[in-house]
């Protein structure tokens, strides 16, 4: 009897010193425990749900897609345990990560607020945006600088010329150049555009329009541009994210060839061998530097940076995240070899992508 009692008293020790929170659901769907941290998080709705009906007291959870709806009757009906992580709106305005374990009686819920965390992480994310925005503005800088000069320079021979035939080349010179420097801008506002909701982009549009912001830096850098698009494949992304991952590989390429080199960009067709979809795959390969093994394991960890003073050390961190969202992999292969020298990113992509709206996002797009 008094190890029964020292079991009690012990057990009620452990649950009093677990900070996560932890709610116990019979198979009835009443709550029948919480600890300490439970009660603290919900006390928002203004009472007790211990003794009452779970969805009753968490009515937001319940809508068309919810992963706490899924996984919940998952486990309680299948015996299957799960993971989420989810937002919960006003009054508790959290996100939080859920631990699922089905247990005889029901199921038990070990949840974790991470409203902080990804807070955080939108703060980084944000951040970093800015930082490529400035690294993206110094490109465009050159870019338009050369065929701004051309035109002024077209201009100044077409009023100096006295020959009609003469200067009407020259306007036609200026007005080309001037195309160009509509086209970059064009460009350059697409790879910052936000939305809310995906789109169906073309492969050739994406790119070409990337190529044509990097040339000059290109040029300056002695690489070339190497593109083998082939058929432009329509697919469904976030246009702006995927470009910033796109401008994040190419702009990496051209850094790691200080000496000059080669850019492949590829396209084609592919199968998403984790999951069977059908998809694109996009290829970007320079012959530069390379990377070492030590290099390789912590390339898409935050904060690591080949680039000094010069790297946040986030671009690929986010890129990898921004693809992953995508139902995508961001996948690399390095070599420091002499006969293999260089770094190859691809990019792969489902082409009918089961993406969120991005308007109803809680706290993480503060």
């Amino acid at each position: 009897m008094i190890d029964v009692f020292q079991d009690k008293v012990l057990l009620q020790e452990i649950l009093t010193a677990i900070t996560d929170a932890i709610m116990v659901i019979n198979r009835d769907w009443i709550t029948v425990y919480m600890n300490a941290p439970a009660l603290e998080i919900t006390n928002p709705i203004g009472y007790s749900p211990i003794g009452r009906e779970f969805w009753t007291c968490f009515p937001d959870a319940v809508y068309p897609g919810s992963p706490y709806l899924a996984a919940y009757y998952k486990a309680m009906d299948e015996g299957v345990p799960g993971d989420i992580e989810a937002y919960y709106p006003p009054p508790l305005d959290l996100w939080f990560h859920v631990q699922v374990r089905p247990t005889a009686m029901g199921i038990i819920l070990f949840t974790r607020n991470t409203t902080l965390q990804k807070r955080m992480t939108a703060s980084l994310v944000s951040n970093e945006k800015l930082a490529a925005l400035g690294r993206l503005s110094a490109v465009i800088a050159h870019e338009i600088n050369n065929p701004l000069e051309t035109a002024q320079n077209a201009l100044y021979l077409a009023l100096g010329s006295e020959d009609t035939a003469e200067a009407n080349s020259y306007v036609e010179m200026a007005r080309t150049e001037l195309d160009r420097i509509t086209a970059i801008t064009r460009q350059t506002l697409r790879v910052n555009k936000k939305s809310n909701k995906p789109t169906r982009v073309g492969s050739d549009d994406l790119l070409r329009g990337l190529i044509l912001i990097y040339e000059d830096k290109a040029s300056r850098h002695r690489v070339r541009i190497q593109p083998d698009l082939g058929e432009s494949i329509h697919f469904v992304c976030y246009e702006g994210e995927i470009r910033q991952v796109l401008n994040n590989l190419v702009g990496n390429a051209i850094d790691a060839m200080p000496d000059g080199g080669k850019l492949a960009i590829r396209v084609r067709k592919a199968t998403l061998w984790h999951t069977g979809r059908p998809g694109i795959r996009i290829t970007v390969s320079d012959n530069g530097v390379g990377m070492s093994a030590d290099t390789l394991t912590r390339l898409f960890s935050a904060f690591f940076t080949t680039k000094g003073i010069d790297g946040t050390g986030l671009g690929l961190w986010i890129s990898k995240q921004i693809v992953e969202k995508h139902g995508g992999l961001l996948l690399l292969r390095s070599s420091q070899r002499a006969a293999q020298r260089g770094t190859t990113f691809s990019l792969l992509l489902p082409i009918d992508g089961d993406l969120g709206d991005h308007s109803d996002t809680g706290p993480e797009a503060e």
